[in-house]
Protein backbone atom coordinates (compact mmCIF):
# COMPACT_ATOMS: atom_id res chain seq x y z
CA UNK A 1 0.00 0.00 0.00
CA UNK A 2 1.48 3.33 -0.99
CA UNK A 3 -0.45 5.35 1.60
CA UNK A 4 1.40 4.76 4.87
CA UNK A 5 -1.18 6.63 6.95
CA UNK A 6 -4.05 4.55 5.52
CA UNK A 7 -2.05 1.37 6.09
CA UNK A 8 -1.43 2.52 9.66
CA UNK A 9 -5.17 2.92 10.18
CA UNK A 10 -5.90 -0.70 9.34
CA UNK A 11 -2.89 -1.98 11.26
CA UNK A 12 -4.05 0.06 14.26
CA UNK A 13 -7.60 -1.27 13.98
CA UNK A 14 -6.41 -4.86 13.65
CA UNK A 15 -4.82 -4.65 17.09
CA UNK A 16 -1.67 -6.28 15.73
CA UNK A 17 1.49 -4.87 17.23
CA UNK A 18 4.67 -5.57 15.27
CA UNK A 19 7.81 -3.43 15.32
CA UNK A 20 7.99 -3.27 11.52
CA UNK A 21 4.52 -1.71 11.32
CA UNK A 22 5.11 0.80 14.14
CA UNK A 23 5.89 3.76 11.89
CA UNK A 24 2.66 3.43 9.92
CA UNK A 25 0.58 3.04 13.09
CA UNK A 26 2.34 5.98 14.74
CA UNK A 27 1.68 8.16 11.68
CA UNK A 28 -2.03 7.34 11.86
CA UNK A 29 -2.39 7.74 15.62
CA UNK A 30 -0.49 11.04 15.57
CA UNK A 31 -3.37 12.54 13.58
CA UNK A 32 -5.89 11.23 16.12
CA UNK A 33 -4.28 12.28 19.38
CA UNK A 34 -6.25 14.91 21.22
CA UNK A 35 -9.18 14.58 18.83
CA UNK A 36 -12.78 14.31 19.87
CA UNK A 37 -13.90 10.64 20.03
CA UNK A 38 -16.73 11.41 17.58
CA UNK A 39 -14.22 12.77 15.07
CA UNK A 40 -11.92 9.79 15.65
CA UNK A 41 -14.90 7.52 15.00
CA UNK A 42 -15.42 9.16 11.64
CA UNK A 43 -11.99 7.92 10.59
CA UNK A 44 -13.01 4.27 11.08
CA UNK A 45 -14.79 2.05 8.55
CA UNK A 46 -18.57 1.83 8.96
CA UNK A 47 -18.51 -1.84 9.90
CA UNK A 48 -16.25 -1.07 12.87
CA UNK A 49 -18.55 1.72 14.08
CA UNK A 50 -21.38 -0.81 14.27
CA UNK A 51 -19.31 -3.46 16.06
CA UNK A 52 -19.83 -3.87 19.81
CA UNK A 53 -16.71 -2.92 21.72
CA UNK A 54 -16.57 -6.41 23.23
CA UNK A 55 -16.04 -7.73 19.70
CA UNK A 56 -12.86 -5.69 19.30
CA UNK A 57 -9.42 -7.07 20.13
CA UNK A 58 -8.26 -6.24 23.66
CA UNK A 59 -5.22 -4.41 22.29
CA UNK A 60 -7.48 -2.18 20.18
CA UNK A 61 -9.73 -1.42 23.15
CA UNK A 62 -6.67 -0.32 25.11
CA UNK A 63 -5.43 1.82 22.22
CA UNK A 64 -8.85 3.50 21.92
CA UNK A 65 -8.88 4.33 25.63
CA UNK A 66 -5.38 5.78 25.25
CA UNK A 67 -6.75 8.06 22.53
CA UNK A 68 -9.39 9.41 24.88
CA UNK A 69 -12.36 7.08 24.41
CA UNK A 70 -14.48 6.83 27.55
CA UNK A 71 -14.44 3.58 29.53
CA UNK A 72 -18.18 3.28 28.90
CA UNK A 73 -17.55 2.26 25.30
CA UNK A 74 -16.54 -1.24 26.41
CA UNK A 75 -20.09 -2.64 26.73
CA UNK A 76 -22.05 -4.79 24.31
CA UNK A 77 -23.52 -1.79 22.49
CA UNK A 78 -21.99 -0.72 19.18
CA UNK A 79 -18.96 1.51 19.50
CA UNK A 80 -21.13 4.38 18.31
CA UNK A 81 -24.82 3.51 17.89
CA UNK A 82 -26.67 4.94 14.90
CA UNK A 83 -28.06 8.40 15.53
CA UNK A 84 -31.77 8.66 16.19
CA UNK A 85 -33.33 11.73 14.66
CA UNK A 86 -35.81 13.57 16.87
CA UNK A 87 -36.58 16.08 14.15
CA UNK A 88 -40.07 15.55 12.78
CA UNK A 89 -39.98 18.61 10.57
CA UNK A 90 -42.08 20.86 12.77
CA UNK A 91 -42.82 24.44 11.84
CA UNK A 92 -39.53 24.97 10.01
CA UNK A 93 -40.16 21.96 7.80
CA UNK A 94 -43.68 23.11 7.00
CA UNK A 95 -42.57 26.65 6.15
CA UNK A 96 -39.76 25.30 3.98
CA UNK A 97 -42.13 23.00 2.11
CA UNK A 98 -44.65 25.80 1.54
CA UNK A 99 -41.91 28.16 0.30
CA UNK A 100 -40.64 25.58 -2.20
CA UNK A 101 -44.19 24.80 -3.33
CA UNK A 102 -44.91 28.53 -3.86
CA UNK A 103 -41.73 28.99 -5.90
CA UNK A 104 -42.56 25.94 -8.00
CA UNK A 105 -46.08 27.28 -8.61
CA UNK A 106 -44.75 30.68 -9.73
CA UNK A 107 -42.31 28.99 -12.12
CA UNK A 108 -45.05 26.75 -13.52
CA UNK A 109 -47.43 29.69 -14.05
CA UNK A 110 -44.62 31.63 -15.72
CA UNK A 111 -43.95 28.75 -18.10
CA UNK A 112 -47.63 28.43 -18.98
CA UNK A 113 -47.96 32.19 -19.57
CA UNK A 114 -44.80 32.22 -21.69
CA UNK A 115 -46.01 29.27 -23.77
CA UNK A 116 -49.33 31.05 -24.38
CA UNK A 117 -47.53 34.23 -25.51
CA UNK A 118 -45.27 32.30 -27.89
CA UNK A 119 -48.26 30.40 -29.27
CA UNK A 120 -50.03 33.72 -29.86
CA UNK A 121 -47.07 35.09 -31.79
CA UNK A 122 -46.69 31.95 -33.84
CA UNK A 123 -50.32 31.46 -34.70
CA UNK A 124 -51.42 35.10 -34.87
CA UNK A 125 -53.96 35.11 -32.10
Amino acid sequence: MRDTKEAGKYLFLSGIDTPSDGNAVELFTATLRGGDPLWIKSQFPGCLRRTPATGLPDRLQTRLRDLGFPDSFAGDAPLFPPKQSNDKGGLKGTIGFLAIAAIALVILLGLIHGAMLVAGWLFGK
